[in-house]
């Protein structure tokens, strides 16, 4: 439901909106609120208003003002960005994180052979794409392109793709059996929502111990 409810925003939002702004950014909030509320059980009302607090989160609405009654949602706009600051201040702390990988002299050797340029075909064509061309030291080029990359409705992940790709993300920071425990949990939140949250709850509770 939240990468549907996601998708959804993001296409209403058009391709011109995506080329300025990183989807997951706007629409990723609509789609986590989406799927904490079905989660959580929540009706079509309290659903509604989520959906509202969100989009004040991800970018800022003025629908507060055409409520006659007056909304409380205003004050969260001084108090979000102040937290979205702290953490990026935090993020952006030299002290914080160790950036040895993209200061590496091979990776910045690499990077500086890679040009991007628009391609007329892959821009026209009407959802993701993209053409890769490598030119080889012994003068080949080889070339590969992807027309809907998967994860899109074209080419969906199965749950098995999903669930290695946790894995794989997650082995810098978690063993391979938190991972599977925390996977698990999240693949049957549909089944028994209230038995479900308690297990994966208890599951990122023994991730982080």
């Amino acid at each position: 439901m939240g990468y549907e409810v996601m998708g959804r925003i993001s296409r209403a939002l058009g391709r011109e909106s995506n080329k300025q702004h990183h989807a997951t950014g706007q629409a990723g909030t609509f789609g986590a609120t989406a799927a904490a509320a079905k989660t959580m059980g929540l009706d079509v009302g309290p659903l509604t208003n989520a959906l509202g607090l969100a989009g004040c989160m991800a970018s800022g609405l003025m629908e507060f003002a055409e409520d006659p009654r007056g909304t409380m949602v205003k004050h969260l706009y001084g108090g979000w960005p102040s937290q979205s600051g702290v953490v990026a201040a935090w993020l952006a702390d030299p002290h914080c994180y160790d950036d040895g990988v993209v200061s590496d002299p091979a990776i910045l050797a690499t990077a500086r052979k890679i040009y991007a340029r628009l391609d007329a075909e892959v821009d026209a064509f009407p959802r993701y794409a993209a053409r890769i061309t490598a030119q080889l030291n012994d003068g080949r080029r080889l070339t590969v392109e992807a027309w809907d990359h998967k994860g899109t409705a074209a080419k969906p992940f199965s749950t098995d793709d999903v669930v290695a790709k946790f894995e794989k993300v997650t082995a810098s920071v978690m063993p391979l059996a938190a991972a599977r425990r925390l996977s698990g949990a999240v693949t049957v939140l549909d089944t028994n929502a209230l038995g479900a949250m308690s297990a994966l709850c208890a599951a990122l509770r023994a991730a982080h111990s």
